[in-house]
């Protein structure tokens, strides 16, 4: 008896050979490529059937077997419940590799990410051996850029590692859930579930930190939130009037959260009011009260959530039992001008300093010499 593998993937997929891909409106999106084909544990890979007349196309031979064998590669299994279909046994990419299915967890990109790639979404970990050019995007879980990062937005499930430093260009963003190393940052920015250490100097950069900042040159500009601990070797802040920030004993990630909700109450009660201002001019027109229309109690509604939002995360923004741990330390020089803020005090600092430790000691900011 003859038999066939079907697949679940394409085994003639070619990364060098990429094309855009149509979405279902009929749009193209020159940055979107495919460039990896995604599977994940338990997926479907392939399965043997029996070869009849009824089979439509007929397989390739290269595809057709006397005996059902099936083509088990690393990181592939037998279903258990059906021993002629192949499982992926973990996430990653699959290929044929020496005339196996085979699965691997961690993806070479062996040149810069550019219009050559595309954008790239990748479900294991992921290498870049060039630059993320400005505008692409990488999705994955473990993350390392041997080059330059440029304005590009960057999303790990695990960590990130930039090699070559990070250019944002006031548009990039990088986002790990866990921790984040770079070579430098500027204008960009950057937020780590766990800890952020750069290497070299940060520059304008919004930092969101769940845990600890290590900057080993210069930190200046922008505005640094780390729930624990922000140590900078060389410099803090900057002459002038640039305003380099670093609150402390705040959770930056519900600090995000309530911003965002802000913005959308904002926009929210703007839609209302005009809302309410047109039911008032068809009222006076008419001569009779309108009741409102279901898009009026649509955005109350909306409105409604939006507050209780807000209610229930303004209590967990300041972390109270944090405070005996935050601390700014900065061996090198403290500049005039920062601003330091740890829960919901604040200090601006007002003469240079040299090697300090800076923390709360009840309602107070105090600066001590290490």
């Amino acid at each position: 008896m003859w038999y066939y593998i079907r697949h679940y993937f394409d085994p003639d997929f070619d990364y060098q050979h990429l094309k855009p891909i149509t979405d279902s409106k009929g749009q193209v999106n020159m940055r979107n490529l495919n460039y990896v084909q995604n599977v994940v544990k338990g997926q479907v890979l392939a399965e043997i059937l029996p070869l009849d007349n009824s089979v439509s196309p007929m397989p390739e031979k290269r595809f057709i077997m006397r005996e059902a064998v099936l083509p088990a590669g690393a990181n592939t299994m037998p279903d258990p419940e059906n021993p002629h279909r192949l499982l992926a046994a973990q996430n990653g990419f699959v290929f044929y590799y020496n005339k196996q299915i085979t699965i691997k967890h961690l993806l070479n990109v062996r040149r810069s990410v550019d219009m050559h790639t595309g954008n790239i979404a990748f479900v294991g970990d992921l290498v870049v051996h060039g630059d993320v050019a400005s505008q692409f995007e990488l999705r994955a879980g473990n993350v390392l850029v041997k080059g330059i990062i440029e304005s590009a937005f960057i999303r790990s499930e695990g960590s990130i590692m930039g090699e070559g430093g990070f250019k944002g260009a006031q548009a990039g963003k990088l986002i790990a859930d866990k921790d984040i190393r770079l070579a430098f940052a500027e204008t960009g920015e950057i937020r780590a579930g766990h800890n952020i250490a750069i290497d070299g100097s940060c520059l304008h950069c919004n930092v969101f930190s769940g845990s600890n900042l290590l900057v080993q040159g210069r930190l200046a500009g922008g505005i640094i939130r780390a729930r624990h601990k922000v140590y900078v070797s060389r410099r803090l802040g900057l002459p002038g009037t640039v305003l380099t920030r670093v609150v402390l004993g705040q959770n930056p990630f519900v600090y995000r959260m309530i911003k965002k909700l802000e913005k959308e109450q904002d926009r929210l009660t703007l839609k209302l009011y005009n809302l309410e201002s047109l039911r008032e001019k068809e009222a006076r027109e008419t001569g009779e009260p309108t009741a409102p229309n279901q898009q009026h109690k649509l955005v109350e509604k909306k409105l409604e959530v939006v507050k209780h939002k807000l209610a229930a995360l303004r209590p967990l923004l300041y972390e109270e039992d944090l405070y005996p741990d935050c601390q700014l330390i900065v061996p090198g020089e403290l500049l005039p001008g920062v601003m330091v803020s740890i829960g919901d005090v604040s200090l601006r600092i007002q003469r240079p300093e040299q090697n300090v430790q800076i923390c709360r000691v009840g309602d107070e900011i105090v600066i001590r010499q290490n």
